[in-house]
């Protein structure tokens, strides 16, 4: 009797929810099909800063230290100046689900891309109302840079959906108060997603917390416990800025490793907050960023297909409509506080930040949500042509979706070494000796950890870098893979043995013979789309 009388409850919920969203959920089917489809396939390949996060995801997973040696590490430090821990945790579970391979490591923005969707709506809805809360869906869901954020494994793409998180937790906590720790909790994990966030949240806190104190729409035992539960997540990270600042030693907290980067700190290098010249760099900053809302690209194919921007060209003054109604409407309605002062947030944020779309990205969801409260003023007052302007977004979506998964798709491909895997895996088991690969590629050393699984102590006891302490430590050797120019006139024989593979770009192979005075014909060249294994036939 309990029984049914729960699974009825459950029944007549879901289905209250489905009528009362009706909307919504067309909306959200569109926007998860943008997402997933195809994502282990487009981009095609893999990015370096991708096979890095992935491999060392694996590595922790597996063996409990990072390529580095690290064990548990609240940081990564990759390449030299470090790269941001929380993706690869989250990453783990998708790795020991399905395995080391694109789609497993794309999984965890494909899954927040998806809940940022709902997320936002929930978000939207609890500040303003239902219309209002499915345009902001519908514009987040048809996003070109949110759809693109979302299907690759760019750590720092993770940081909006957290920021999302948090925001949405400290909205609800106005009207329950005991959310509030849980906001807490999820602004501190947001400073492990990217480093952009050690600036951005303090100053969106010192913004957001005094105001709704002053408009007592906080509690002070809810507050207190948060405070203590920021406090005590954040310090870690806290003490990775402190011991990069001040070049002191890594430490160990428990089981975790607070690490010290080999190299300089990338937070500090891509800040004008460290700089030497910060007003120069700053007005610099403050250019470029007008530059890139107003032109919605910043040039990098991974971020931006020029003619789309990140919320299609013309909704630039949809925008500052948004803003201004937000700002005119905050004494009937002061939650619209808490993304005037995100948009403030991200705008300070951009000013000291060295631009391109994913440093600033947790700029985007204010300015979509802007830019919905500007198209529901349309709606308000001339609803034909809000419907005509309906038709413009989904025909922009639709042409989108065109050129991602076609001209797109082609285009990118050799910036992400679309079939490197494949001439490694092929190289690799071609032969037991020496893998020579060409230094066309950007960082090759980490395709090969990626792609052959090597275990990280492997890797530490026999790897030889060029410029050990750098920012970015170029790998000589690792070993039986060799990466640079493959010289065959050179003093080590034994790179001309019958037992060794080269792994050349496609447009490399003739100047690969002809320099060194080889007949092809001696020689087994397996091609891949973008890459060819050359070898000695035997």
């Amino acid at each position: 009797m309990h029984r049914n009388f729960t699974y009825n409850k459950i029944k007549t919920s879901l289905k209250l929810l489905l009528i009362e969203n009706k909307w919504a959920i067309p909306i959200i089917i569109a926007g998860v099909l943008a997402r997933i489809i195809l994502a282990g396939q487009i981009p095609p390949g893999l990015n370096q800063d991708e096979a890095s996060i992935g491999y060392d995801a694996y590595s922790i997973m597996k063996y409990g230290i990072d390529r580095n040696g690290i064990s548990n590490p609240i940081h990564l430090i990759a390449w030299g100046s470090g790269q941001n821990a929380l993706y690869a945790y989250l990453a783990i579970p998708f790795i020991a689900l399905f395995g080391l391979n694109v789609l497993s490591i794309r999984a965890v923005n494909i899954f927040f891309g998806i809940i940022s969707l709902i997320i936002f709506f929930l978000l939207a809805k609890n500040i303003t109302n239902k219309r209002m809360a499915l345009i902001s869906l519908f514009l987040l869901a048809i996003s070109p840079w949110h759809i693109m954020a979302s299907r690759w494994a760019l750590e720092s793409n993770l940081f909006p959906a957290f920021m999302l998180l948090s925001v949405y937790f400290l909205a609800l906590s106005l009207k329950k108060p005991w959310f509030l720790p849980a906001s807490a909790l999820l602004f501190a994990l947001s400073l492990y997603a990217y480093g952009t966030s050690y600036f951005a949240i303090p100053v969106f806190l010192a913004l957001v917390l005094p105001y709704l104190a002053y408009h007592r729409k906080l509690k002070i035992t809810p507050f207190l416990l948060a405070a203590a539960v920021f406090t005590l997540v954040a310090l870690p990270i806290f003490l990775f800025v402190i011991i990069n600042n001040f070049q002191l030693e890594t430490i160990k907290i428990w089981f975790i490793s607070v690490p010290r980067l080999t190299g300089p700190a990338r937070f500090s290098a891509i800040s004008s907050v460290f700089s030497r010249d910060f007003i120069s760099s700053t007005l610099r900053n403050i250019a470029n960023f007008i530059r890139l809302v107003v032109l919605q690209s910043d040039g990098l194919m991974w971020n931006s297909i020029p003619g789309f921007g990140y919320i299609y060209l013309f909704s630039l003054p949809f925008i500052f409509i948004g803003v201004w109604n937000a700002a005119k409407s905050l004494k009937e309605n002061k939650s619209q506080y808490i993304m005037l002062a995100w948009l403030a947030a991200s705008v300070l944020t951009a000013f000291i930040t060295e631009i391109n779309i994913n440093r600033i990205n947790i700029i985007f969801i204010p300015l979509i949500y802007f830019t919905a409260l500007g198209i529901d003023a349309i709606f308000k007052n001339h609803k034909k042509a809000f419907i005509s302007l309906l038709v413009v977004y989904i025909t922009s979506f639709l042409t989108f979706c065109g050129v991602y998964f076609t001209i797109y798709s082609d285009s990118v491909g050799p910036q992400f070494f679309e079939s490197l895997g494949s001439a490694i895996k092929y190289a690799s088991e071609a032969t037991d000796g020496t893998v020579y690969i060409t230094d066309s590629i950007n960082m090759p050393y980490i395709y090969v950890l990626f792609y052959t699984k090597t275990d990280p102590y492997t890797f530490l006891n026999t790897v030889e870098y060029l410029n050990p302490g750098d920012a970015f430590q170029q790998v000589a050797s690792f070993g039986r893979y060799r990466f640079g120019p493959v010289n065959l006139n050179s003093s080590d024989r034994s790179i001309v043995s019958s037992n060794t593979a080269y792994i050349l770009e496609n447009n490399e192979l003739d100047e690969f013979f002809k320099s060194n005075k080889l007949n092809k014909d001696d020689y087994l060249q397996k091609a891949f789309k973008n890459y060819t294994v050359v070898s000695k036939r035997k």
